[in-house]
């Protein structure tokens, strides 16, 4: 859809009066790892379940139309929030581009420090600076960035020749880089479950049942371990360079929003994962069931990064639909 936020419907409600048929309507995603957007309700003891697509072609209802704009609504809102029911408030992510949460002030501090460093690194060196997270505390105390930052402001500005007050756009800018930063540190929580994971592995090593059991986890943790890690990379290259930001400012907003909220969809659906393994202590692994907490484990990542062919084939000889326990949230 190409209609603008002004145009888009705030609140979930369809004119069709099939909307209204069934008991308990609400909408979500299905089961990884097709997630689609579907519309679930009661109709009697029966539970329903119909794809959005199926439903706009089942009732002939035109994309165009206000029931068309309102079902691609929802399809986008499903990205951001777990489910959605006739009458909800639609999540501002869709309608803005603005983020429904905020990030804690600790986040805030790291970007403020990231990108005044970035801007004094730029004055003094005339060249862009990726710079890794660890080190940002110790430079910025050393390159004194405090006494620096506003000459090196007005540098850019001249340079640039440009008349909004960049001063202010930095200040925008590192609002925006404080998610990007919130989302570092859910990329840290899913590294700690792939450390704790491998040091289990490492005290049961010679035991072939737990060992077999989580080979086919490590194959598998690395992808969105790499994946996020590449995100959050794409966006400190961008950053690293203060010319080219702030010569197209506008677009490179566009940019960290995009990835803020490309990782925050595909980060949620980690977060009961990251709270079960976050707090284990791989010493103590006799405190829970081992075999089958890894076992769950894997059918997650089974159903987000497995290749599909793969996935159907695992489930082809099964009698039973898995029970996936970390499918609360159906967002990535």
């Amino acid at each position: 859809m190409s209609e603008n936020s002004a145009e888009l419907p705030n609140t979930v409600s369809f004119e069709h009066p099939f909307f209204r048929t069934f008991e308990n309507t609400h909408f979500r995603l299905s089961d990884p790892p097709e997630e689609r957007p579907v519309l679930v309700g009661d109709m009697g003891d029966q539970d329903v379940t119909l794809t959005l697509t199926g439903v706009a072609r089942e009732f002939h209802i035109d994309r165009h139309s206000a029931d068309g704009i309102m079902l691609d609504v929802v399809a986008r809102s499903l990205e951001f929030v777990s489910a959605l029911k006739l009458g909800d408030a639609v999540p501002v992510e869709v309608l803005t581009g603005d983020a429904s949460w905020d990030p804690e002030a600790i986040h805030a501090e790291r970007a403020r420090r990231r990108i005044n460093l970035a801007l004094v690194t730029w004055h003094e060196d005339g060249e862009p600076a990726i710079l890794d997270t660890k080190d940002i505390d110790a430079r910025y105390e050393s390159a004194e960035v405090e006494a620096k930052r506003d000459g090196a402001i007005a540098a850019l500005n001249e340079k640039l020749d440009v008349e909004a007050e960049l001063s202010e756009q930095v200040d925008e800018l590192i609002s925006e880089i404080a998610f990007i930063e919130a989302m570092r540190d859910k990329h840290l929580a899913v590294c700690r479950v792939k450390a704790v994971i491998t040091a289990i592995r490492k005290l049961h090593a010679k035991e072939m049942g737990v060992s077999g059991e989580m080979e086919p986890v490590m194959r598998l943790l690395p992808i969105p371990e790499k994946a996020f890690h590449q995100v959050l990379s794409d966006v400190d290259a961008r950053m690293a360079d203060p010319e080219a930001v702030f010569s197209d400012f506008d677009e490179a907003c566009k940019f960290v929003q995009s990835s803020r909220n490309d990782l925050y969809r595909r980060m949620s659906a980690w977060d009961e994962v990251i709270e079960f393994w976050g707090g284990i202590d791989p010493r103590q692994p006799e405190t829970f069931n081992l075999v089958e907490r890894v076992r769950d484990l894997y059918r997650f990542l089974a159903a987000r990064y497995l290749p599909v062919d793969d996935w159907v084939l695992m489930f082809s000889e099964e009698d039973d639909t898995p029970d996936l326990k970390y499918g609360g949230v159906m967002t990535w």
